[in-house]
């Protein structure tokens, strides 16, 4: 038997997705994180920093499980891709302080073996080592069957122009592992709060790239303008079904969902 006799075509190909929230703090993204179908009662937020009780306010039902050191979010991570359907979306909230608890996990090991360590200074090749750390949990969950959506700060970069954009929120090499994260997402979503012309809040989702964002979707669910008020119920309906009618962000855009 040949290895091409494996092939099978792409219309019965099924892949997970994986998606990047990003935007400033405050602005909702954990909020949508528990928007999911049945008000998230079938999804998973790894609450890797505080504030998801913003959620619950909100009316969500999601599971939330607290990670708090490295080796905690390890062991989430092999579970998860052990038993990848145990829930509809697995939410790694936030992919930022994710950053900061593996610093956390290298400077504890460092003092391990050396108590006089400095706690804030940074080794080169403390550096790489943190970097790989990130790249692993990404290229773990985006390679497994787990549908997993990442949520993160939002900072400004510069292009080649000297031109300020937005990004999400990634240190390391010099904006290349943002650069790198975003490449391997079929959805980047920049979140922001939008105001009608009668001052009423709404959140507004852009999904497509611009000079002053950067954006994208692959399955072009959200072509255009910005979009208002996406849940993450929407979302997934809209992945699956492809004929959900999300209205579109401009002044007049009411803070109400639609249903």
């Amino acid at each position: 038997m040949s290895i091409l006799d494996l092939a099978t075509p792409v219309s019965d190909t099924v892949e997970s997705v994986n998606m990047i929230v990003y935007g400033d703090s405050g602005v909702g993204k954990t909020v949508f994180s528990g928007s999911g179908r049945d008000k998230g009662k079938n999804d998973l937020i790894l609450a890797v920093e505080h504030g998801t009780s913003s959620a619950g306010r909100a009316g969500s039902k999601a599971n939330v499980l607290t990670v708090r050191k490295w080796t905690e979010l390890v062991e989430a991570i092999d579970e998860l891709i052990e038993d990848p359907d145990r829930f509809d979306w697995v939410i790694v909230d936030s992919l930022t302080k994710v950053q900061d608890l593996i610093w956390e996990h290298i400077i504890g090991e460092a003092r391990r073996n050396n108590p006089g360590r400095n706690v804030y200074a940074r080794e080169l090749q403390e550096w790489g080592a943190a970097q790989l750390m990130l790249t692993e949990v990404v290229e773990r969950l985006n390679g497994s069957e787990v549908n997993v959506i990442y949520t993160a700060l939002a900072e400004l970069g510069t292009d080649e122009e000297a031109q300020e954009f937005k990004l999400p929120s990634i240190h390391g090499k010099g904006g290349k592992l943002a650069a790198w994260v975003c490449a391997q997402a079929d959805v980047v979503a920049y979140m922001s709060v939008g105001r009608t012309s009668k001052g009423t809040e709404y959140r507004k989702f852009q999904f497509n790239k611009s000079p002053e964002v950067f954006a994208k979707d692959r399955f072009n669910l959200f072509p255009g303008k910005p979009v208002a008020n996406v849940t993450l119920e929407k979302f997934t309906d809209k992945l699956l079904e492809g004929n959900v009618e999300t209205p579109e962000a401009t002044e007049n855009t009411p803070k109400k969902e639609s249903n």
